[in-house]
C-alpha cells in the first residue's frame, strides 16, 4: 500500500526584541486547532506538530556593530573560519532493478 505524507515548513522570522517562544507556541496552537477542525484526532495532532526555534547569527550586522564601536569584543577574542567538505560517491548511471516477483 502506498501512502502519502504532506509536510509544511514555515520559517517565522522573529526580531531580537520579540518573545519568539510565545509567538511560536501561539502559531502552533492555531495550526493544531485548524487540524482538529478539519477532522484530525486531537491526540494525533500533538504528535504531528514539532515547533523549534533556530538561532542564527547575523554576521554582517555584528561586524557592522563592531566597526561602529557599538559592540566591544572581549580581549583575546579570535575569529575563525571553517570550511567543511563532504565526499560523495558519484551516482550510478545504469541501474538494474532486482525482480521482486516472478
Amino acid at each position: 500500500m502506498v501512502r502519502e505524507e504532506g509536510r509544511l515548513t514555515i520559517n517565522l522570522p522573529f526580531g531580537t526584541d520579540e518573545d519568539s517562544k510565545k509567538r511560536l507556541s501561539d502559531f502552533a496552537q492555531s495550526v493544531a486547532r485548524l487540524m482538529v477542525e478539519q477532522g484530525r484526532d486531537i491526540d494525533e495532532v500533538g504528535a504531528l506538530i514539532t515547533p523549534s526555534i533556530v538561532q542564527r547569527l547575523d554576521e554582517e550586522r555584528l561586524n557592522q556593530l563592531i566597526l561602529d564601536g557599538k559592540v566591544d569584543l572581549i580581549s583575546g577574542t579570535r575569529t575563525m573560519e571553517a570550511s567543511y567538505a563532504v565526499s560523495i560517491n558519484p551516482l550510478v548511471k545504469v541501474v538494474t532493478p532486482n525482480r521482486q516477483r516472478d
